[in-house]
């Protein structure tokens, strides 16, 4: 009786512990703890669970005091990350190919390459608010800022395809306009965010994808008169992959016209420049708005 209420303390503290956490700990730039536990839990990757149970006790260790044992971590994992085995975008059953999710936002690039049967085995993501709701779609947390080695070292060694749309500001058109007006540096200058295209380059030397994917503005190829573009695109050839770049229109697929310059190289190493990559055909653009709306009307009635 004795040893049934000191476990239901313990499981209240925890409760206690999560609800407090989830609010203040768990998401941000530094939160490589809550991510590990969060990979592990949904991967059940055993190179994690140690790493894991010792995270738990770190955010645990100054509510249960005494109470604390591994044992006790381990069954709290799922409580303080608030694990759940539905999501709204489920891991494809029989994966052909991985992937990492870098500059993740809420999971758009994740979405596509799970509908082309991928896996994703690591993401990232600096806001903590886009962190929630991409927890919110596929039930992990991801690592916070890809700047530091403290998230770079828990990239897998080995992945196919590495995803990333890195931050647009420094290229965009109306990110130029403010900070020319502001008096900033912009393009690669910008202090803050123009360095990491950089840290991409630095993952792909190191991990050797099969495979890159990267987005960013339809301003891109333009700016600096092309000098931008011109250091990306060599950078990436340096390192022995192909380059094929396309500015797409997003109006092929929803109802916004939202062009934005695609970047995608195979590792020569790999495909011996015999890989043929094409950038598709896009469907007529005939999505409008006032359709989403009567869709999402006929669901939330339905």
């Amino acid at each position: 009786m004795i040893a049934e209420e000191k476990a239901t303390l313990i499981s209240t503290k925890i409760h206690l512990a999560s609800d407090k956490l989830w609010k203040v700990a768990l998401f941000g730039p530094d939160n490589y703890k809550a991510a590990v536990i969060s990979h592990y839990l949904r991967t059940k990757n055993k190179k994690l669970k140690k790493h894991a149970i010792q995270y738990a006790s770190d955010f645990l260790s100054g509510f249960l005091n005494g109470e604390l044992n591994n044992r006790v971590a381990e069954d709290a994992l799922q409580y303080l990350i608030k694990f759940d085995e539905d999501v709204l975008f489920p891991t494809p059953a029989y994966p052909k190919f991985t992937f990492i999710d870098l500059f993740a936002g809420i999971g758009g690039f994740r979405i596509a390459m799970q509908r082309n049967q991928g896996e994703c085995v690591f993401s990232s993501e600096w806001d903590k608010m886009a962190q929630r709701t991409y927890y919110a779609n596929f039930g992990e947390i991801p690592f916070g800022d890809i700047t530091k080695d403290e998230t770079k070292k828990w990239i897998p060694n080995k992945f196919d395809v590495l995803c990333a749309g890195f931050p647009c500001q420094p290229f965009s058109i109306a990110g130029v306009t403010k900070k020319n007006a502001l008096g900033r540096k912009h393009g690669f200058d910008d202090e803050k965010q123009g360095n990491l295209f950089f840290h991409i380059v630095e993952i792909i030397e190191r991990h050797r994808p099969k495979a890159f994917f990267l987005e960013n503005v339809k301003n891109l190829v333009s700016h600096d008169k092309g000098n931008t573009f011109k250091v990306i695109k060599e950078t990436l050839q340096d390192l022995d992959y192909s380059f094929h770049s396309r500015v797409l229109n997003g109006k092929h697929f929803v109802p916004q016209h939202r062009e934005r310059t695609f970047m995608v190289g195979f590792d020569k190493h790999v495909y011996k420049d015999k890989e043929k990559f094409e950038f598709p055909i896009l469907p007529k653009p005939n999505k409008k708005f006032r359709n989403i709306l009567v869709s999402c009307q006929s669901k939330i009635v339905g």
